[in-house]
């Protein structure tokens, strides 16, 4: 049974019913908003590396790399 399938009137539900499903999607957009933070750390990360590795290559070697990318 998920919280979608729980669709009880506000007042067929006890205080700890309302608090613990007020709880878990309190829980479930922390968990979705720290996923989105970390994914955007991660992209930083590999766009980081992927200029360090750019930057550091040599003129032929940035040719060679754009032939094989068209």
């Amino acid at each position: 049974m998920t919280l979608d399938d729980y669709k009880p009137s506000i007042s067929q539900l006890s205080a700890t019913e309302a608090y613990a499903i007020h709880q878990a999607i309190r829980l479930d957009r922390f968990v979705s908003k720290k996923a989105i933070q970390e994914e955007k750390k991660e992209t930083k990360r590999m766009s980081s590396r992927f200029e360090k590795t750019i930057r550091s290559m040599s003129e032929e070697q940035l040719e060679k790399l754009l032939e094989e990318l068209q």
